[in-house]
C-alpha cells in the first residue's frame, strides 16, 4: 500500500538545481434521469495500456455525450513518461487510442481528466519536459493538454495551471472546474495544500498573481481531490502525520479543517485519491476506510451530517472508489484479495444493493489502483496490476429474498418472493425455479404455489434486464 504518490513521476530526470532547492444537504433533484442501462451483460478484462505501467499509474475516467468512456493514464516509454488516452465503447470495446501527452521527462502519476465547455476534454497534470531550466514546460508548474470530444488529438496549451514550481512533486493533484467552466486545481506537498483558479500564460514571472496556499502544522497532506458543489469547491486529502481523512473549503472562502467521522485514532493510509463526489442534489459524498490496522468496512460520509453509512461487506477493502451518476446513484468499489467488490446505492439515502464480485485481471498480479464511472447503470471499472491498465463493466445486481425457505413436502406451500435493488422494490422481474414461474408487482413481490413433492433443493432465479441475475436456494424437508 503506498503513502505518497509524487514521486511517482514515470521516469528518472536529472532535475534542475533551482528546483531541487525548493454544505449544506439540498432536496432531491425533481425528475433526475435514470442511467441508461447496459446494453450487454457483464464483459471481461480488457488490456487499455499498451506499454510499461508502473502500480503508482493512476487512471481518470470521463463519458462523453456520446456514450463513449474516455480513459487517461500514464505509461512509460523509453526512459520517458506518456499519458495514454483510449476510448471505450458502452459494450466496453475498445474504440480508439491516442497519446496525449508524450516523451516527458516525468509525469505526475494521477492526470485528471476533466470536461471542456465546449464539449471537448482536458488532462490536468503535473511534470517537467526536460532539463532546460530556460523551458517553460520544464518549470514545474501543472498543465494542461486539450482535445475535442474524440480524444484524437491532444495539444499542451502554453499556460500553467499553478505558479509554483514544485506542481510536478505533487502528493496527489486535484482539479475541478466551477460552474462557468473555469477550472480549479490544486496539490499538497509536505504540509502545504496549493491551488489555483483559472490559469496564468507561460512563462510566468514576478508580475503573476501569486497562487493560493494554507499548511497544517505538523502534517503530510497526500491523495487530494477537489468537488465542486453551487460555487463551492471543497478539498479532501489524508494526512499521514494527523493520521486521518479531512475536508476543506477552499473556494470562495477557506472554510475550517473537518476530520471526517468514524476514524480511529490510528488510520489506514488510502492508496489512491480520496473519493469524494457530487451528487445532483448537490450534496457531496467522501468515502474512506474505517478500521486499523486492516479496514473493517468502507464508510460514506455526507459532508454536513453526523451520520457515517457503513458498505455491507467490505470488510478488508483496498483501493477504494466511488463515483455517482444523474440519478444519484453511488458505485463504490474495492478491491480485497484476489477479487474486486462494487455496490450500487439508491438514489437518495444511502442504501446498497446486491454486492457484485469480479476477478482481478490476472489473479498473480494484486490491484494496485482501482476507479469506478458511474453515468450508466452499470459500473464501468478500470484497474492497474502493475501488468497493465484494464476495464470491464459490471452491472448492478438484484436482492431475492423468499419467505419460506424450508418447508415439509408433504404438503403444498406458497412461497412468497421479493426482488429489490438497494432496497427498492422492482416490478415486473421474472421469478422462476422447480418448474413455476412469477413475475413481481408494484411492490416486488411474487408468489409461487409449490405442490408436495420429494426432499430435496430448489434453485429459484430472479431475472431482469441490466441487472445481474439473483439467485436464492430452498429446501424441501422429508
Amino acid at each position: 500500500m503506498r503513502a505518497v504518490r509524487s514521486a511517482a513521476l514515470l521516469s528518472a530526470v536529472l532535475l534542475p538545481a533551482a528546483l531541487l532547492a525548493a454544505p449544506t444537504v439540498g432536496a432531491p433533484v425533481p425528475g433526475a434521469p435514470a442511467e441508461p442501462h447496459a446494453r450487454a451483460d457483464d464483459s471481461g478484462w480488457v488490456k487499455l495500456s499498451t506499454k510499461e505501467i508502473t502500480n503508482l499509474a493512476e487512471s481518470d475516467l470521463l463519458r462523453t455525450s456520446d456514450g463513449m468512456l474516455h480513459v487517461v493514464y500514464p505509461q512509460k516509454s523509453g526512459v520517458n513518461g506518456e499519458y495514454e488516452h483510449t476510448a471505450v465503447s458502452t459494450t466496453g470495446a475498445v474504440v480508439s487510442r491516442s497519446t496525449a501527452v508524450s516523451n516527458w521527462g516525468a509525469l505526475t502519476s494521477d492526470p485528471i481528466l476533466l470536461p471542456t465547455p465546449g464539449g471537448g476534454m482536458q488532462i490536468v497534470f503535473g511534470g517537467l519536459q526536460d532539463t532546460n531550466v530556460a523551458n517553460p514546460y520544464s518549470a514545474g508548474h501543472l498543465y494542461r493538454a486539450v482535445s475535442d470530444g474524440s480524444g484524437a488529438v491532444w495539444t499542451v496549451n502554453s499556460e500553467a495551471l499553478v505558479k509554483s514550481g514544485y506542481g510536478y512533486a505533487s502528493y496527489g493533484t486535484g482539479a475541478t472546474l466551477l460552474p462557468d467552466g473555469t477550472p480549479i486545481q490544486g496539490y499538497p506537498l509536505n504540509s502545504t495544500f496549493t491551488w489555483r483558479v483559472g490559469t496564468t500564460p507561460l512563462p510566468t514571472n514576478e508580475a503573476t498573481p501569486p497562487d493560493q496556499s494554507f499548511t497544517i502544522a505538523g502534517g503530510t497532506l497526500l491523495n487530494a481531490t477537489l468537488a465542486q458543489s453551487g460555487g463551492n469547491v471543497w478539498a479532501a486529502w489524508y494526512d499521514l502525520d494527523n493520521e486521518g481523512v479531512f475536508v476543506r473549503q477552499i473556494h470562495p472562502a477557506l472554510g475550517p479543517v473537518v476530520k471526517v467521522p468514524g476514524q480511529t485514532s490510528d488510520a489506514i493510509i488510502p492508496d489512491q485519491a480520496i473519493p469524494m463526489v457530487v451528487r445532483p442534489d448537490g450534496s457531496i459524498v467522501v468515502a474512506y476506510c474505517i478500521g486499523y490496522p486492516t479496514c473493517n468496512s468502507v464508510g460514506v460520509w455526507q459532508l454536513g451530517s453526523t451520520t457515517v453509512h457503513k458498505v455491507p461487506g467490505s470488510k478488508g477493502a483496498d483501493s477504494i472508489t466511488m463515483d455517482t451518476g444523474p440519478s444519484g446513484r453511488l458505485w463504490v468499489a474495492w478491491a480485497v484479495g484476489e477479487k474486486i467488490r462494487a455496490t450500487r446505492s439508491s438514489p437518495t439515502g444511502f442504501s446498497f444493493g446486491a454486492l457484485r464480485t469480479s476477478d482481478t485481471p490476472d489473479s498473480y498480479y494484486p490491484i494496485y489502483q482501482l476507479k469506478v464511472e458511474a453515468s450508466r447503470s452499470e459500473a464501468s471499472l478500470v484497474a492497474n496490476d502493475s501488468a497493465g491498465i484494464y476495464h470491464r463493466q459490471l452491472q448492478p445486481g438484484l436482492t431475492l429474498e423468499a419467505d419460506p425457505k424450508k418447508w415439509d413436502g408433504d404438503k403444498s406451500k406458497t412461497v412468497t418472493f421479493r426482488v429489490t435493488d438497494a432496497d427498492q422494490p422492482l416490478s415486473g422481474v421474472k421469478v422462476a425455479g422447480g418448474g413455476e414461474k412469477c413475475t413481481t408487482n408494484a411492490k416486488g413481490k411474487c408468489e409461487i404455489i409449490y405442490s408436495a413433492r420429494k426432499p430435496g433443493k430448489i434453485k429459484v432465479k430472479a431475472t431482469e434486464s441490466g441487472f445481474s441475475p439473483a439467485v436464492v436456494k430452498l429446501k424441501v424437508k422429508p
